[in-house]
């Protein structure tokens, strides 16, 4: 007799009751209790709970009944594995019949097998910010893109309007504006999976000729005699690539400096009092550079100073939705405490503005 038990969920088990007739026992197999597999992973089929009750050896043969068709390995044996196939967040189930033979008796059972697609958040990617000339045929890319059964929209969200054209594939193109000066558009790409689930990425493209970065070097410093002093530099490029660094001092008793090929540098005063000047050269992948100095005024260790110094950092170029980060850490003073507050501008709201260096989005 076989007995099949069902849940709500789609699960069942079989179980077999062997009785006698004319004294010949038959042997009961067991292929084990439905099992729930990945994409691509590998499933062992386990009738090692079959049995003859009569005690002789057992022969096993696995076949496959239902689903998509899969490589058996190993169908002779008790324990027989396949590798789950590829799926697309659809349930595929994959069915398989044990038959054990034993003293020229037989008995079957069966199991199955559901393959379930792993959920993942697709993700919108539109690659590097470029830069183009005007006039030029431009292709966006979204093809780096990840996710399931995707659709794109592309959406322009900055800048002088251009005509997308295919504006729902993952390649569309435009013709960039004739302009004698630079300019920037900017556009947004969301993409969908099969099951509904979204995300976007944006890209902003500079069109005209190549402008060079600029170059802050900070403010000028105030540090006593044997000193450890951090010159913090900074830079930005209108095509937002990445900036190379460099820090040189043009003045005063010579200082070795630690890190000169980045933004922040440091060093050790002289132990006199002394004017050291630097300069910072910032350069974009062009070649185009940018300069600032800044000066290091060497204070005798009996000089007074103001005991706090408040300061906010470099001046900062940003783009609509960019996280922008406010820098107080170059403050002086002993135990400080911090207050922001927005003088200017459009709304924002700052991510705490009782710290040294709180964020908030462009807007």
């Amino acid at each position: 007799f076989e007995l099949r038990a069902s849940d709500t969920a789609g699960n069942s088990d079989v179980v077999i009751l062997t009785i006698a007739v004319d004294g010949v026992l038959y042997p009961v197999a067991d292929a084990g209790l439905d099992i729930e597999a990945r994409p691509g992973t590998v499933v062992l089929l386990d009738g090692g709970a079959s049995i003859d009750p009569a005690g002789g050896d057992l022969v096993y043969s696995w076949t496959q009944t239902g689903g998509e068709t899969v490589n058996l390995s190993d169908s002779t044996e008790a324990v027989a594995t396949f590798t789950a196939p590829a799926t697309t967040n659809v349930t595929k189930t994959l069915s398989f019949s044990l038959t054990v033979e034993a003293n020229s008796v037989s008995d079957k059972d069966e199991v199955n097998v559901r393959v379930v697609s792993q959920s993942i958040k697709p993700i919108a990617d539109t690659g590097s910010n470029m830069r183009i000339d005007s006039g030029a045929n431009v292709t966006l890319d979204g093809t780096g893109s990840v996710g399931d059964g995707l659709s794109y929209d592309w959406q322009q969200s900055t800048g002088t309007h251009v005509t997308l054209t295919d504006s729902n594939t993952a390649m569309p193109s435009f013709i960039a504006p004739n302009t004698s000066s630079q300019i920037v558009l900017g556009f947004m790409l969301t993409v969908t999976d099969s099951t509904g689930v979204s995300d976007s990425d944006r890209i902003h493209i500079t069109v005209g000729h190549d402008a060079p970065p600029t170059a802050d070097a900070g403010y000028n410093i105030n540090a006593f005699a044997d000193s450890y002093v951090i010159l913090r530099g900074n830079g930005s490029d209108p095509e937002r690539r990445a900036l190379s660094y460099s820090w040189t001092q043009t003045g005063g008793t010579g200082v070795t400096l630690s890190n000169p090929d980045s933004s922040i540098a440091s060093f050790t005063t002289p132990s006199r009092p002394s004017e050291l000047s630097f300069m910072l050269t910032v350069m974009d992948p062009g070649g185009n550079s940018a300069t600032d100095r800044m000066m290091v005024n060497v204070l005798d260790n009996e000089t007074q100073v103001p005991s706090v110094v408040a300061d906010a950092g470099h001046d900062q170029i940003a783009y609509v939705d960019d996280i922008v980060h406010l820098d107080g850490e170059s403050s002086l003073g002993s135990g400080l405490s911090y207050s922001w507050t927005k003088t200017s501008g459009p709304s924002i709201t700052l991510s705490n503005n009782s710290t040294a260096s709180p964020t908030f989005t462009a807007t």
